[in-house]
């Protein structure tokens, strides 16, 4: 049987084990959700050691890929949000200043 979302959140300690988001208020605990490390499209299962609180962006961007570790996972992630970061700076953040 899957544990409750709230004792994985609780167990990593209301961070995303991909980039550390703190959902540790209410605000912000909106947006944690549980990743299935082996997507069970892959063959996971819903066994406590491959649940992992994810915010809700890593786990949109993880998807369904298969890494080895989540130290793996975590380095290629962090590439994404580099790359997203890059993006907003070079493409978006001059528009948010008009308003």
């Amino acid at each position: 049987m899957r544990p409750k979302d709230e004792e994985i959140f609780e167990r990593d300690g209301f961070k995303c084990g991909y980039c550390d988001y703190d959902g540790n208020s209410f605000k912000r605990w909106a947006f944690l959700q549980v990743d299935h490390f082996i997507p069970k499209s892959k063959g996971g299962t819903d066994d406590p050691s491959n649940l992992v609180t994810a915010c809700n962006v890593c786990n949109h961007m993880k998807l369904d890929k298969v890494f080895t570790s989540i130290a793996e996972a975590r380095q290629e992630i962090q590439t994404w949000w580099s790359k997203m970061e890059k993006y907003w700076n070079d493409n978006v953040s001059h528009r948010t200043r008009q308003f």
